[in-house]
């Protein structure tokens, strides 16, 4: 049985990033966004991950970024993989493919791209970042899917029995303030969704 995938975003310092690496999660989100609070510059993001394990997934966060801000931005911040919200086509999903697996971000309504090897789909709220869960049983849900927009170490556990993601992602529940990460919830959150994957591996 597999793992589910936990990652921490809207991370922006090297202290956060070890915190969620110590912790027990899979990766980081590095949001280079210009309209997000939690906001990183390449060079701050260059430190973080170097400051990470190298298999430790460091994931950038786009948001309606041009094709070459995405490649110059991934590759000067060493990035493991690629998060794009916005518009995004069919051929600039297949240029980031042929170097970064992808994290294609939608909102519920949003059109379902065509499957690629390499691509993985992460449901949001309509607003990423603002801490408030949208319907979970209002999307289809795709098997190896991501699950994003308002979780936290008290509903966690309840999105991942109802839906089973492959992977969950939390922000502003897990913060002292916008980019600063609150210790203790950041390790709740890790520990609530490892707990429902060995209650899950003790029912099957």
């Amino acid at each position: 049985m597999s793992r589910t995938r936990v990652k921490i975003c809207g991370t922006t310092s090297a202290e956060d990033a070890l915190l969620a690496q110590d912790a027990g999660a899979d990766a980081i989100g590095l949001i280079f966004a210009s309209i997000s609070k939690r906001r990183v510059d390449v060079a701050a993001a260059r430190r973080i991950s170097l400051a990470l394990d190298p298999s430790f997934g460091r994931i950038g966060v786009f948001l309606d970024a041009s094709l070459d801000e995405v490649l110059r931005t991934a590759h000067e911040a060493r990035l493991s993989a690629v998060q794009v919200h916005g518009e995004v086509g069919d051929a600039f999903l297949d240029v980031l493919l042929n170097f970064w697996p992808v994290l294609r971000a939608l909102r519920p309504g949003d059109e379902i791209p065509t499957p690629r090897t390499g691509l993985s789909l992460l449901f949001d709220a309509a607003k990423p970042g603002g801490g408030v869960p949208f319907d979970w049983r209002s999307v289809p849900f795709p098997a190896g899917a991501w699950l994003a927009g308002g979780l936290s170490p008290e509903n966690v556990c309840e999105a991942m029995t109802l839906l089973r993601p492959f992977g969950v992602d939390a922000v502003s529940s897990l913060e002292r303030g916008p980019g600063r990460k609150d210790p203790a919830r950041v390790r709740a959150f890790v520990e609530q969704s490892r707990r429902f994957d060995g209650e899950r591996f003790l029912s099957s």
